[in-house]
């Protein structure tokens, strides 16, 4: 019921920048409480105001806030969040996750994982994209392929359940 989930910003917004050749990149820690009582419509709007407010303080640099939150450091671990979320606009993007329109909706992708769990979304205009990054050492491919069906089930029924208390969605078909 305590949920923090990180989502990388392009950190270009001042006007200084636009012109700058490099990666100018911030990470936002989002944190969330998705308590079972609450109706999905409130916690979805609950998410909604907190992006916002993310976005309004996107230049305060996460390294700083990890500085600050952490008094401890470990390698092999991410200091805030360990799952991660991205969503790409195709129209805008080129990069390696270009989808291929012949490709399924979701797919777990098993490589390299720079986090536990990452769920990346490209919005190709036509429809979205989702592809599950995972670590190996913590997932096996079958616990993300059921944790796809469960996505599945939860978005297909969004407008069934939206009113419903987030502790009475079904997820399992």
């Amino acid at each position: 019921e305590d949920i923090i989930i990180g989502t990388p910003i392009a950190a270009r917004r001042h006007a200084d920048l636009q012109d700058i050749i490099g990666m100018f990149v911030n990470t936002l820690a989002m944190r969330n409480y998705p308590s079972g009582e609450k109706k999905f419509a409130d916690f979805f709007n609950q998410v909604k105001q907190n992006t916002i407010a993310a976005y309004e303080n996107q230049e305060y640099q996460f390294d700083d806030l990890v500085d600050k939150l952490c008094t401890e450091r470990d390698a092999s671990r991410n200091p805030i969040f360990d799952a991660a979320f991205n969503l790409l606009n195709q129209a805008e993007y080129t990069g390696e996750n270009q989808i291929d329109k012949k490709n399924e909706e979701f797919s777990p992708q098993n490589n390299s994982s720079k986090f536990d769990l990452t769920l990346t979304g490209i919005d190709s205009g036509e429809c979205l994209h989702f592809s599950f990054e995972y670590c190996t050492k913590l997932f096996q491919t079958a616990a993300i392929e059921r944790f796809i069906c469960y996505f599945r089930k939860i978005i297909s029924e969004m407008g069934l359940t939206i009113h419903q208390k987030i502790s009475d969605i079904e997820i399992i078909s």
